[in-house]
């Protein structure tokens, strides 16, 4: 394991030398058009210790802008069977509301934050999973602070090109109020198969200090509950600590789960390098350390 570690500090210091840009590939400018492409890399450990690690995501992620219409796409080239994540194209209407359609980010999974900005290793264990749909959204903000996602969309939970995608339809939605530094949440889920609620707030004190509360319901009584607390010590690393809850329907106890952590990163925090020892306080799931290493372009 400290072999490990000395390997993800040397890269991390290799990168800090050369990372100048919030992006290694920078903006192409087509006339009247502007393209750009990022992405991230990702690599788990096994959860029995550091001497194995799996490469489990590659995701690009292409965008062309021109005029009030955005094209976006994000695939994974790591998933062999469901490898094309988002294929929209976005109408802006004005600088406060826009429409897209496609395949797209379903509005209920901003309930979480995305995998290249997860502070923790894994995703809490109770959450909206179906994030990927084929359907319509509108996004926009209106009032003092407040966001409206909503979309109406083919059946969530199967891969991008399988036919029971268009056995029924479904909607998602959420409504954010953001008032200072404090946001609030409310998101819902609605399919033939499952209705899913819930209500988040993230309470940023400073630039280095914040916190994010969730709590979430399906209609079978699944419900869970976790609270973040994220400090940035120094620009190259950040402490964090959740408090997990989670009772599952047709299972006779909770599961209560404590994560503490660090992150380190490189500079422009384009490379990061985090670590969590998960403890199972009660509940049948085994203590863990867990480590990712992932990369930013």
């Amino acid at each position: 394991m400290k072999k490990i570690i000395v390997l993800m500090i040397a890269l991390l210091m290799t990168m800090s030398a050369f990372s100048q840009n919030n992006s290694l590939i920078p903006e192409i400018d087509l006339g009247e058009a502007e393209f750009s492409l990022n992405g991230y890399a990702s690599f788990f450990n096994e959860s029995d210790g550091f001497d194995t690690w799996n490469f489990c995501n590659l995701r690009l992620r292409p965008e062309i802008k021109f005029n009030d219409i955005t094209f976006f796409s994000e695939v994974n080239l790591e998933d062999e069977k469901n490898w094309l994540r988002i294929l929209q194209l976005q109408y802006n209407f004005n600088d406060n509301w826009c429409i897209r359609g496609g395949r797209i980010f379903a509005a209920a999974a901003y309930f979480s934050p995305s995998p290249f900005k997860l502070e923790t290793v894994e995703y809490p264990q109770m959450r909206f999973t179906s994030s990927y749909v084929w359907g319509l959204q509108i996004d926009g903000t209106f009032g003092e602070g407040w966001r409206l996602l909503a979309d109406v969309s083919a059946r969530s939970g199967v891969s991008f090109d399988d036919d029971k995608n268009w056995e029924y339809p479904e909607m998602s939605a959420r409504l954010q109020k953001t008032i200072g530094n404090f946001s609030a949440a409310y998101s819902m889920q609605i399919s033939e198969d499952y209705q899913r609620f819930g209500f988040d707030e993230t309470w940023r004190i400073n630039k280095d200090l914040y916190f994010r509360q969730g709590n979430y319901f399906e209609e079978n009584d699944d419900l869970g509950s976790y609270f973040l607390s994220v400090y940035r010590l120094f620009d190259w690393l950040e402490l964090h600590s959740q408090f997990e809850y989670r009772k599952i329907n047709n299972k006779p106890n909770a599961d209560v789960i404590l994560t503490n952590g660090f992150r380190i990163f490189s500079k422009k925090d384009l490379l990061s390098f985090t670590v969590d020892f998960e403890s199972t306080l009660k509940g049948e799931k085994d203590d863990r350390v867990l480590g990712r290493l992932q990369f930013r372009f």
